[in-house]
């Protein structure tokens, strides 16, 4: 960064003010990419700008020098890297990428995320769909009975033909080849991405970079494997024709080194680390559901129909919970994953206390919307809940699940740690989950929560 470097920063669904010639600098483009709502009253000389679903970080050049824009979780102490390891490999994909091949964020973390390692994986997988060529390199050759090139004259008399054998010919010459230094120093990236792939915590995660390697490689069978050392790297050319390999190849060099991000600025204008919230979020739950052994996610999709007076069915739509459960007994709970700031000390009429001197605040909406899902026929009596995120500080316990009463059967609102502490809560969420799936007559002892009505 250097004077005329601006920094902005943000955190998600809260607005911040910027200067109207930043603003003019800024591409529109660049606005609409990060999701940020761009808006100022009139008679005001500054702008407000609102970040939308996504976290993280992104930069672009101006005429007036760099614009960082930092966006933090609206959940205090969000831990998106461990949500990130739980997402990957899922449904959907949340890191959002913009134009430039390489990652920026304000806080480099050491452990090799899934996040991480797919970011770089897939940045060579597509470099190499559109870039990875044959090229000239000089190479030494043994031919017999014939000269191509240059002859390498001492060796020939010294190696061959003191030992009588002059029909073999030692020459220097230059062939077109993919085996090159760029192209070998790409797939040792890879080779290094599926070894680091192996220390991940999560099964999922490692699968899914484990699948993005393997879709690579094959574009690099004609590339020899090297490790990576200093030799290898002096092979290495981003001058004249192999000018385009410079942002991909400084990227795997510093991926080589330990380096799994980069804070210098991409050649292409716009680089950004972003995560989709809502779907991040979502997908970390699912990651976590399905790494259990005594859960099962369902993934058909059930419909609800509208038939005329004589029957006939003229439209349909979805009834699609975030997840269908079943246990091993065959019990059936309906999850819906909230990503809501619902653990907020707020004055609301939809309020439930919940212990530890904090508030929860649950819309209407969200009740009334699983009481739907639970209705219908594909599911015979199944148990309704709601998840949220919640960041709990050192020494508290994931708060048991609440009840709300007053359509028929309760729905339990509970809880999933997202915080520093994440790791630490997930056999307790998992233990909540699996009670409430199980649906057993003393539940609600076992739940310790005492039901609760809203409004």
């Amino acid at each position: 960064m250097n004077e005329t470097d601006r920094i902005l920063t943000l955190t998600e669904h809260r607005s911040a003010d910027l200067e109207d010639e930043w603003v003019q600098a800024v591409p529109a483009s660049f606005w609409e990419q990060t999701k940020a709502n761009v808006t100022r009253v009139p008679g005001q000389a500054e702008w407000r700008v609102l970040a939308d679903a996504y976290v993280g970080v992104a930069r672009v050049k101006t005429d007036l020098g760099h614009l960082a824009v930092h966006i933090s979780p609206k959940l205090d102490r969000c831990d998106t890297f461990f949500l990130a390891d739980y997402a990957y490999g899922q449904h959907h994909q949340p890191l959002h990428r913009l134009p430039g091949e390489q990652a920026l964020v304000d806080q480099v973390r050491n452990d090799p995320a899934a996040c991480l390692l797919l970011w770089h994986v897939l940045a060579i997988h597509r470099f190499s769909a559109r870039w990875l060529q044959r090229d000239q390199v000089t190479v030494t050759r043994d031919l017999h009975g014939k000269i191509k090139g240059s002859i390498q004259l001492g060796r020939y008399i010294t190696k061959h033909v003191a030992l009588a054998d002059a029909a073999t010919i030692p020459c220097r010459l230059r062939e077109r080849t993919q085996d090159t230094p760029n192209n070998r120093i790409l797939k040792a990236g890879l080779r290094r991405a599926a070894l680091l792939a192996l220390n991940l915590p999560v099964p999922g995660a490692r699968r899914a970079v484990r699948t993005a390697v393997n879709a690579a490689l094959p574009r690099f069978a004609q590339v020899a494997d090297v490790s990576g050392s200093p030799r290898d790297l002096r092979g290495t050319s981003t001058t004249g024709p192999q000018r385009h390999y410079a942002e991909v190849l400084h990227a795997t060099i510093g991926f080589l080194h330990g380096n799994f991000l980069s804070g210098e600025l991409g050649s292409t204008g716009t680089t950004a680390f972003l995560w989709s919230m809502p779907t991040l979020f979502q997908e970390a739950l699912r990651g976590v559901i399905s790494e259990s052994t005594s859960l099962r996610l369902l993934e058909d999709v059930p419909v609800a129909t509208i038939h005329d007076a004589q029957g006939t069915q003229r439209s349909s739509s979805k009834v699609d919970p975030d997840y269908v459960v079943v246990t091993a007994k065959g019990s059936t709970l309906l999850l819906d994953a909230k990503y809501k700031n619902a653990a907020t000390i707020s004055s609301s009429n939809d309020l439930l206390e919940l212990p530890g001197a904090r508030l929860i605040r649950v819309p209407r909406s969200d009740i009334y919307q699983m009481a739907a899902y639970r209705q219908h026929d594909r599911w015979a009596k199944p148990v309704g809940a709601l998840v949220y995120p919640i960041s709990l500080h050192a020494g508290e316990t994931l708060p048991a699940p609440h009840q709300v009463r007053g359509f028929g059967a309760p729905i339990y609102i509970y809880f999933v740690d997202v915080g520093p502490n994440a790791r630490a809560n997930l056999p307790r969420f998992l233990e909540h989950t699996v009670t409430l799936a199980e649906g057993s007559a003393d539940v609600e002892r076992a739940l310790e929560s005492a039901p609760t009505r809203l409004g």
